[in-house]
């Protein structure tokens, strides 16, 4: 559970990674072949963080990571993650990038939509706290940064869907805001 999967239409392939299941928490990344129909379990290298509900965007032929929960020794809960890890499948190893301005406050369930060069993180919870904020992740620049937006924003939510529109739009749809399911859906422009 909680895991990624991130299709690469160059390579034909897709990446999965991280994940939970019974108290297990996985780091490694498994590539299905599309065209063969194979898995194979990629040896990397470099530190790669144990994540679960965290989310991974394909950019430049990398694993972009974003968020997710972690696991902490007991008796302590599960911890949230506000940083960003990259893969490199061509040199299969993991990074760090240094990254300038204020990261978003930690999270899980959130959403990361691509547009361009800019990765847009919205909502996502930190139990008991639900998110509503968005954040831009330009990945030319490698630097956060927090729009001003006008009109009235969604509520709070987690685990809700995203998607790239044309016109530089985000669409967001349903959610939950740790009571209920929602069902509304909202348009964000990010202008030209």
């Amino acid at each position: 559970m909680g895991h990624t999967a991130t299709y690469d239409p160059m390579v034909k392939c897709i990446y999965v990674y991280g994940g939970s299941k019974n108290l297990k928490w996985f780091h490694d990344v498994h590539m299905l072949d599309i065209d063969e129909w194979k898995w194979q379990l990629l040896k990397v290298s470099g530190k790669a963080p144990t994540r679960a509900y965290h989310s991974a965007t394909l950019y430049r032929n990398e694993l972009w990571i974003f968020g997710g929960v972690y696991p902490r020794p007991d008796p302590q809960p599960d911890g949230c993650s506000n940083d960003v890890h990259i893969f490199s499948p061509v040199m299969e190893s993991w990074y760090t990038p240094i990254i300038k301005g204020d990261k978003p406050i930690a999270r899980s369930g959130h959403s990361a939509t691509l547009m361009k060069d800019q990765l847009v993180v919205f909502g996502g919870w930190d139990a008991p706290y639900v998110y509503n904020d968005l954040h831009i992740l330009d990945l030319s620049m490698v630097e956060w940064s927090q729009p001003k937006v006008s009109g009235t924003p969604p509520n709070p939510r987690s685990w809700h869907a995203s998607s790239a529109l044309s016109g530089n739009r985000i669409l967001i749809h349903g959610g939950y805001d740790g009571n209920v399911a929602l069902d509304d859906t909202h348009v964000f422009c990010l202008g030209t």
